[in-house]
């Protein structure tokens, strides 16, 4: 990737809707946008069962292929994981080392409410292979992690709760608070 080029981290769990989130927002600001997992994939294949056996290969995998994207875009929106669940089932955090190699401007967590979650991964998946409760414990790890990461890369960070009724409002915001910073 370009050394000019900022990246805005759109993080959340699986089924929040941070690739939809980050396309149409990146088309409001005139920016590129790719998710973690498209190009780790490009590489590897991914488990469909949102378990990931070997995060710092994959975190590896993702910085490499970073490397190689060129544009002429002046964001570049990259949506992805501040935590992963391992194939132990138990979550684990992405190495804050990884968020530094990252540079990234700024970062928008993704939030909405656990049930939505919960059965927009069945409709998508066709799975049911995590629970309501996994949800909410994954999604809380996953805003602290990301505000931690932010206090420690002196990076903006602003959460968003997305409740499918209004994402124009949402994009809005996220698109305000984004320029405001770069």
């Amino acid at each position: 990737m370009d050394e000019e080029k900022n990246i805005v981290f759109v993080g959340g769990v699986h089924g929040v809707g941070k690739s939809f989130f980050s396309s149409r927002l990146a088309d409001l600001v005139d920016g590129m946008h790719t998710s973690a997992s498209d190009l780790i994939r490009q590489r590897k294949e991914l488990s469909s069962q949102k378990t990931v056996e070997k995060i710092d290969e994959n975190q590896s995998i993702l910085l490499d292929e970073l490397k190689k994207i060129k544009t002429n875009k002046s964001l570049f929106l990259l949506d992805g994981h501040f935590c992963l669940i391992g194939s132990n089932q138990l979550i684990q955090k992405i190495p804050l080392k990884v968020f530094v190699q990252l540079n990234l401007a700024f970062i928008i967590i993704l939030t909405a409410d656990p049930q939505l979650i919960y059965k927009r991964l069945r409709c998508r998946d066709r799975a049911n292979s995590i629970s309501i409760e996994k949800i909410e414990t994954f999604q809380k790890q996953e805003s602290n992690w990301a505000r931690f990461v932010a206090n420690e890369t002196a990076t903006p960070i602003i959460s968003l709760e997305l409740t499918g009724d209004d994402i124009e409002v949402d994009l809005e915001k996220a698109k305000k608070e984004i320029g405001d910073v770069i």
